[in-house]
């Protein structure tokens, strides 16, 4: 919207109402960013282990998981031997 500044000369009036890069972002964006860099960090970890054991994916999974890395439980000392393989 062009308005005059008194003197004649238009200017450009700011706009008045709310922009998206100016509202703060909603909780499920905050927890999609924070899940996102989880797994991103927890994948790389599970290679590196993969790379360093030479273990098929579902035994990292399996230790993974009883190892309490995604936390849904309290975690467990489990012997990579004792894990039983899943192939995937």
């Amino acid at each position: 919207m062009r308005v005059t500044d008194g003197g004649g000369k238009q200017t450009r009036k700011p706009f008045s109402g709310a922009c998206a890069a100016d509202s703060p972002p909603r909780h499920d964006e905050i927890l999609l960013f924070r899940m996102r860099r989880m797994f991103t960090v927890m994948a790389a970890h599970l290679q590196e282990i993969q790379r360093q054991q030479k273990t098929t994916v579902g035994t990292l999974l399996a230790m993974t998981a009883a190892n309490g890395i995604l936390k849904h439980c309290e975690p467990l000392e489990v012997a990579p031997a004792k894990v039983r393989q899943a192939e995937f």
